[in-house]
């Protein structure tokens, strides 16, 4: 509330100041007394130019802008807002800061910005003054300071007869022409102006005019950056009475406006044409175009309609030449040729063609000249652009990139070949860069290409956030280097889409489950946090949970799927009842679909966890005493004696199919041990590990691969097997031994789509590299040495050195 308020007592303060301006304002003219005597104070910026009075003063030209700083001081006690104001000159535009908050004896910066205007309405060396005044809100003192803008312009033009840009010129005429001159007005200053055209006094009987309809003519022209040239005709009418021989000279000026009405720069200037009478016909010649394009060693030709007009008949032969840099090339080969008998009457007309063959060194732009020679008439050349590419015959061939991923590097690559006969300079621009992204090319610059040579080119796009991710279309163009005309032209261009894939990437961030140890058959309660990594949703996710044995084999849990945007980061819960057999917990993620994951590596986690063996028909208050748990190495004795005598029979039986139920039966005559004890005897361990490690292995192999006797091994394996920490199944006249919860899995049921693939081209081709299954797929280096991983984990694939190389071979038996 209180800052509130604060705010709405400055807003009224403000609103009074400006209420007191006005009339301030309105009658400053009268008088400045109580001005800059007060607490607030007007100064230039440090290092300004000034006047005696201490006013700050600058120079400009027309269309420029000046900033300059003011400096505001508060002398009073009391901290207090200057309003300021600035009187400017009409059409001008300012810019000045509105209000300063000044401290107590503080002082604030103003700025103020004047943009100069470029038109015939300002003076060219003029002085502007500008008024910037102060007013304090709480003491009411005001001040105020002067600006002084001095204006430096140049004010010039030049007025010629063109094309030969020439201040004067001669030009033969008959009696009964109607001709023309054309002529050119160019602003050279740096400021608009008015042009005013006049004719000279002259016969009334010619009719000389401009061809806007009149003998006085009013331009306006801006300064050299942006229109500054203005061309128009003399029309001559030659009365038919004139006689031959006889000469007419005119004065025509261009006036300024600004230098006359300012007595500044250039006045006026002129141009003299001297007019003579000649014979009474004349030769007209209208080229059937105005431009003509041509390679280099092209030939082609233009047709030329000759029209004759005056009051003779006359003969003519046509005449051309190629002109450069006003020389007249001679490796040109030209021909012309009639398509008439070059005798024409007045008011007739007839052709001519003129073959056109361009030199292997001409390049650039040239000017066919085309005339005629006559005795009896005046015959005006007419000019026609010529415009020859090079032969270099410039292409792109190879353009190649993509699909890329969202905000990486874009990389487009393409080859530009020259199977023409001369080297080119060359120049490559790509065109058509949507927004987001920022285009260079590699080379970057002119580049000299030679006949017959390829040169390699790249175009790199730095991508920002908020680039596109969809495809789009570029231009890529290559234009070659005329040094003699100074002018870039087009030799070549094609087009490319480039393609963007969208990045999926799944994160298994956690998995989260209980510290310590957990007793067998407890249900545990676990969470398993994910994240999506990627720029885009996934529609579908799955999470599998494993537990991993100490035989390193996987037994499902479970499994879930889910949808995540993207960045969305999402926990899910998983219940397990605890089994003895549990190394560790596994979890992994996958896209569903068989889409790819852009960083595989982190779509898995494992935890270890530690499972105790409950006590199966224990009394938890049995401390150990007669008719309860017995030691274990009073159990280990009697197993010993009686395996001593069983081993005699054993001896006699040499299958399993004897061996294990003999003593098995035996078991009973054996306490149970305590739970915390089962593993603590070394040998019982170290059985117990084997078969974690040997799912499947038979008695008689368990027996050589440990070197122990039959009747250790019965007992021991009873004695797991009846604390549920193995089992054993009959196997024709074997009996095979697993850890507690085994199941036989085949490992090809759950792998992805890639994996699968992987897989298939293996069994296909045993001994492939996982070079060759990069290229076979289209997938990354990356992407397959993960998934060749995955599927040796799991025992469905084996790799073997041969030679330098690794070759994958498919695994049959994958349990065993």
């Amino acid at each position: 509330m209180t800052m509130a308020r604060m705010a709405l007592g400055r807003a009224v303060a403000l609103l009074t100041v400006l209420l007191l301006l006005a009339p301030l304002g309105a009658n400053r003219a009268s008088a400045d007394e109580g001005w800059n005597d007060g607490t607030i104070l007007i100064q230039a910026a440090p290092g300004e130019v000034v006047t005696q009075d201490g006013y700050p003063i600058r120079t400009a030209g027309p269309g420029s802008s000046v900033s300059l700083d003011l400096y505001i001081r508060n002398n009073a006690s009391v901290g207090q807002t200057a309003v300021l104001w600035l009187h400017r000159p009409d059409d001008w535009h300012c810019v000045l800061t509105g209000s300063l908050v000044l401290p107590p004896g503080g002082s604030g910066k103003a700025m103020l910005r004047i943009d100069v205007p470029n038109h015939k309405g300002i003076d060219p060396d003029g002085t502007y003054t500008f008024r910037v005044e102060a007013v304090g809100n709480t003491t009411g003192d005001r001040a105020f300071i002067l600006v002084i803008l001095k204006i430096v312009s140049n004010v010039d033009h030049t007025f010629l007869i063109y094309p030969a840009n020439a201040k004067s010129g001669d030009f033969q005429v008959y009696p009964g022409q109607r001709t023309f001159m054309d002529l050119l007005v160019r602003n050279i200053g740096n400021i608009a102006d008015a042009y005013t055209l006049t004719i000279g006094e002259h016969r009334t009987d010619w009719d000389i005019q401009f061809r806007e309809g009149s003998e006085l003519l009013t331009i306006d022209l801006s300064p050299p950056e942006f229109e500054n040239i203005y061309m128009t005709r003399l029309e001559v009418a030659v009365p038919g009475n004139v006689v031959p021989g006889e000469v007419l000279e005119l004065e025509l000026r261009c006036t300024s406006e600004l230098a006359s009405l300012h007595s500044t720069g250039r006045t006026f200037s002129s141009v003299s044409i001297r007019l003579l009478v000649v014979h009474g016909a004349s030769i007209g010649l209208v080229p059937g175009t105005s431009l003509i394009e041509l390679s280099a060693l092209e030939e082609t030709s233009v047709t030329v309609t000759v029209v004759h007009s005056g009051f003779i008949g006359c003969s003519y032969a046509p005449t051309a030449s190629v002109i450069l840099d006003g020389v007249q090339q001679s490796d040109w080969a030209l021909e012309t040729r009639y398509e008439g008998d070059g005798l024409l009457e007045n008011g007739e007309t007839e052709e001519f063609r003129v073959f056109i063959k361009a030199p292997s060194s001409a390049l650039g732009e040239h000017i066919l000249r085309v005339g005629a020679s006559s005795q009896q008439a005046i015959v005006k050349p007419v000019d026609i652009r010529l415009v020859v590419y090079p032969i270099a015959n410039i292409a792109f061939e190879n353009v190649r990139g993509g699909p890329f991923l969202h905000l990486e590097d874009v990389e487009v690559t393409f080859d530009v070949v020259n199977s023409g006969t001369v080297s080119q300079d060359l120049v490559v621009s790509v065109h058509d860069v949507p927004e987001g992204l920022t285009a260079k090319t590699v080379p970057d610059g002119p580049f000299r290409l030679g006949p017959g040579s390829i040169r390699t080119l790249k175009v790199i796009y730095l991508p920002s956030e908020g680039a596109v991710r969809s495809a789009f279309d570029i231009q890529i163009i290559c234009h070659y280097v005329d040094t003699r005309m100074g002018v870039l032209l087009e030799a070549a261009r094609t087009s490319y889409r480039v393609v963007f894939i969208d990045a999926l990437d799944i994160t298994v961030i956690d998995l989260e489950i209980p510290d310590g140890q957990v007793t067998e058959g407890e249900e545990v309660r676990f969470n398993i946090t994910i994240r999506n990594s990627g720029q885009v949703d996934i529609p579908m996710v799955e999470i599998m949970v494993h537990e991993v044995t100490f035989s390193l084999s996987r037994l499902e849990i479970g499994r879930n799927s889910t949808s995540l945007t993207a960045g969305e980061v999402r926990t899910i819960t998983f219940t397990w009842r605890a089994r003895p057999s549990a190394q560790s917990i596994r979890v992994e993620a996958a896209l569903a679909s068989g889409a790819q994951d852009s960083d595989p590596s982190d779509n898995e986690i494992s935890r270890p966890i530690y499972v105790l063996p409950s006590k199966r028909g224990a009394d938890p208050t049995n401390d150990g005493t007669p008719g309860g748990y017995v030691p274990a190495g009073a159990a280990l004795a009697a197993v010993l004696g009686f395996g001593t005598l069983a081993g005699l029979l054993i001896f006699l039986v040499n299958t399993d199919l004897f061996r294990y139920p003999f003593f098995f039966t035996l078991y009973p005559l054996y306490s149970k041990l305590r739970p915390e004890t089962l593993l603590s005897n070394k040998l019982r361990k170290r059985i117990y590990v084997y078969v974690q490690n040997n799912p499947g292995e038979h008695f008689r192999s368990i027996l050589v691969k440990l070197n122990l006797t039959n009747g250790t091994l019965a007992h021991h394996l009873c004695t797991l097997e009846k604390e549920d920490l193995i089992r054993s199944e009959k196997d024709g006249l074997y009996r095979r031994f697993y850890p507690a919860g085994y199941h036989m899995i085949d490992n090809t049921a759950r792998l992805s789509a890639i994996q699968r693939s992987i897989l298939d081209c293996i069994e296909k081709r045993p001994g492939l590299s996982q070079k060759d299954i990069s290229g076979e797929l289209s997938l990354s280096n990356s992407t397959v040495n993960y998934n060749v991983k995955v599927l040796e984990e799991k025992k469905v694939i084996e790799s073997k050195r041969v030679g330098k190389s690794t070759s994958l071979f498919p695994v049959k038996d994958t349990n065993s």
